[in-house]
């Protein structure tokens, strides 16, 4: 995933999107996508025991640090996220 990060970021800024979805019974999962193309292009998740729902804001940092390796340091990145994503801590992990 690193290599078309690479790519991407070298032409235009990064689109990442942080969402939830329920994905089997009793499971949901926490995805970060890049948008490229139209398309959503997961590149991180997390799946999780539990209903569908809004998730701790310790699950969302602990896949934010995880995609934040896969992004390249000189990259420029919009990060887009419903009202869900609104905590100061994740915010803060963002800088």
């Amino acid at each position: 995933m690193q290599p078309l990060l690479e790519r991407l970021a070298v032409v235009r800024p990064l689109v990442l999107v942080m969402d939830g979805s329920a994905v089997a019974r009793d499971c949901v999962t926490l995805m970060v996508s890049v948008l490229y193309a139209h398309r959503a292009i997961p590149i991180g998740w997390l799946v999780v025991a539990g209903e569908k729902g809004h998730f701790a804001t310790e699950t969302h940092l602990t896949l934010l640090r995880e995609v934040k390796g896969l992004v390249p340091p000189t990259a420029t990145v919009i990060f887009l996220g419903d009202g869900e994503f609104d905590s100061p801590e994740l915010q803060a992990e963002m800088i």
